[in-house]
């Protein structure tokens, strides 16, 4: 087992007071067959009762409100996880012959199988499909490659996009950051068919001690894809570093794209503008 402590901490700033506040996270981590929460402390400020709920997709969601007068909102979330390793297992059959597999569960998983606002479908993403996943093509050999091929043509540039910068977009301009790149991948895979789902989390950025090389994307919340297997299993892909998960993704939530998930979303009251500043410390515990 790997062991991390992940602090993230999140504060919104008014420029004056503002007359409430409300707020929804999904900053849990979620319980898998290969993740482990074993110690969690959300502290809010100014102090406030917090509710939660498990969403359509099983993850965590925890509301509150304030409702007295105050200039600054911070919430802290402080947990310990243990992640198992994943040594990879490369899915041997060709496309062709795991078609039926998916069609016979395309209702099952409609919602990792059709499009919205952000992952459109179709023409933008063919040209993709005709050159990475070809029929005859083994499926862990195709994703293995698509995913490297995201990593090493499509440029990694923080502010060249938005929330709402959708996968055709990314299409075009191959730049985006982690969430684009999710993005653009699950286009491609719905496309052609194949159940996938976004994944928001966090990851280690470097471990020097196992000689395993850095990766981008720790300074905040992190985005990756994980594609539905036919042992009915999830295996993740992370197109932003060009890998699989192996044993450094911390999972927080599961959706259709960034909107089912994003750590935070809230709203408040007053015409106040205000600064937001993410720290996110991810360390393994020795």
């Amino acid at each position: 087992m790997n062991p991390f402590r992940i602090e993230h901490l999140t504060h919104y700033h008014y420029s004056g007071p503002v007359m409430e506040s409300f707020a929804e996270l999904r900053l849990a981590p979620l319980a898998t067959p290969h993740q482990k929460l074993k110690q969690r402390i959300l502290t809010i400020y100014p102090e406030t009762r917090v509710t939660s709920y498990l969403d359509h997709y099983g993850n965590q969601v925890e509301f509150f409100s304030l409702a007295s007068r105050h200039e600054e909102m911070k919430i802290l979330s402080q947990c310990e996880v243990e992640i198992a390793n994943q040594p990879y297992h490369s899915e041997p059959l060709p496309i062709q012959s795991i078609q039926p597999f998916y069609q016979s569960l395309a209702q099952d998983y409609f919602d990792f199988l059709a499009p919205t606002p952000l992952v459109p479908l179709g023409k933008p993403f063919e040209r993709f499909i005709s050159k990475w996943f070809p029929v005859s093509q083994p499926l862990g050999e195709a994703l293995f490659d698509f995913t490297r091929f995201i990593n090493k043509q499509f440029n990694y540039q923080s502010g060249a996009t938005t929330v709402e910068t959708n996968a055709a977009q990314i299409a075009k301009t191959k730049q985006g950051v982690c969430q684009d790149f999710a993005h653009f991948m699950l286009a491609v895979l719905r496309t052609a068919q194949i159940p996938a789902r976004y994944v928001s989390g966090y990851i280690e950025s470097a471990n020097s001690s196992a000689n395993q090389p850095e990766l981008v994307g720790a300074e905040a919340s992190h985005a990756w894809v994980e594609v539905l297997m036919p042992d009915q299993t999830w295996r993740g892909y992370d197109p932003t570093n060009g890998i699989f998960t192996e044993n450094r993704h911390i999972v927080l939530a599961v959706g259709r794209d960034y909107s089912d998930v994003p750590p935070f979303r809230g709203t408040y009251q007053g015409s106040q503008s205000l600064n937001l500043t993410v720290q996110v410390n991810v360390k393994r515990i020795n």
